[in-house]
């Protein structure tokens, strides 16, 4: 991956480690400065810079208990994003009925899928709130998202885990693999999800 291929990076304080931890602390502290209570699960910008008007407080409490997200809504500018732990539409209409979200972030491995996403992002757009696929489920997943968000006008943007690229069997696993230029995933026009699994790769990976 390029440096040209990251528009959006997102910090992940509970799992960072040592001076990378404590630098994300101190980006977690600017947040929490204003108003915030508690940390969340991370915090996402784009530009490089803190004060990037792409800023986003992600999951700053369980989705699944959509009563609190209104409060912390309510005291700070920077958009709330839940999602990843919603599964149906049901539990995302509760969420975007407190009117506290702007982004919404469906998971394609745990909520049904395509449609289910599908039918999710046209219930956000109802609403005025913005799309960003959650993507940490492999490289399938991660295209059955790109075709999602190729298909939808209210799209923020998507996930894409950083060390996919750094794992060889990821590229391997996909013909052909998956293909990013200028921050952008490039979808086959091949039918399905447009790329056949590598079986031998997957037999010798069998435990």
């Amino acid at each position: 991956m390029k440096k040209n291929d990251i528009k959006i990076v997102k910090v992940e304080p509970i799992l960072m480690k040592g001076t990378r931890w404590y630098k994300a602390w101190n980006f977690v502290r600017i947040y929490t400065e204003q108003g915030i209570e508690g940390i969340g699960e991370g915090f996402s910008w784009g530009g490089g810079n803190i004060d990037s008007p792409q800023k986003i407080f992600e999951e700053p409490v369980d989705a699944n208990q959509p009563e609190r997200l209104k409060p912390i809504a309510d005291s700070t500018s920077i958009p709330i994003a839940v999602g990843e732990n919603i599964c149906t539409r049901e539990e995302a209409k509760k969420v975007f009925d407190t009117e506290a979200i702007e982004i919404i972030q469906p998971e394609l491995g745990t909520n049904g899928g395509i449609l289910e996403s599908f039918k999710v992002s046209a219930m956000a757009e109802v609403y005025n709130v913005k799309v960003s696929t959650h993507n940490w489920c492999g490289p399938i997943v991660t295209l059955a998202a790109s075709h999602l968000c190729a298909a939808i006008p209210n799209l923020l943007y998507q996930e894409y885990a950083s060390t996919a690229p750094e794992d060889s069997w990821e590229k391997e696993f996909l013909e052909p693999p998956i293909r990013i230029e200028n921050g952008e995933i490039v979808l086959s026009d091949s039918p399905g999800l447009g790329v056949k699994i590598n079986e031998k790769l997957l037999e010798d990976r069998r435990l």
